[in-house]
């Protein structure tokens, strides 16, 4: 017999504690979202290979475009890749823990799974 530990079973057990826990998580995530978004992956990557500084050099915009005219291929395509990142990582994470994006109560289906208590 196959036995569930941890918080699996409060949320399924406890009605009162999911919706508690996902309100605390869902703030979570959008702090994590939000701080992640603010990181400018242009300075980091122009620190990394000495080049200057994307805000004062070229067109003074910290994206993949100046930094590919202050540092190349290789620079920009980093940059690219860490703002696309910057983007998906939240949005990847929040879909593993089991967010959608209007949260709306359990499906059926959902309730059939768990024990929570339907609501009609």
């Amino acid at each position: 017999m196959h036995f569930k530990v941890g918080w699996y079973i409060l949320l399924n057990y406890n009605p009162f504690f999911y919706y508690k826990y996902m309100t605390a998580l869902t703030i979570l995530i959008f702090a994590a979202a939000y701080l992640l978004g603010s990181i400018s992956s242009a300075i980091l990557v122009c620190r990394l290979f000495s080049l200057g500084d994307p805000r004062k050099q070229g067109s003074g915009n910290p994206g993949a475009t100046n930094v590919f005219r202050l540092g190349g291929n290789f620079p920009a395509a980093l940059v690219l890749v860490f703002d696309v990142l910057k983007g998906t990582v939240p949005v990847w994470a929040s879909y593993y823990l089991g967010f959608c994006l209007l949260y709306t109560s359990p499906s059926p289906r959902d309730r059939q799974k768990s024990r929570m208590p339907s609501s009609a």
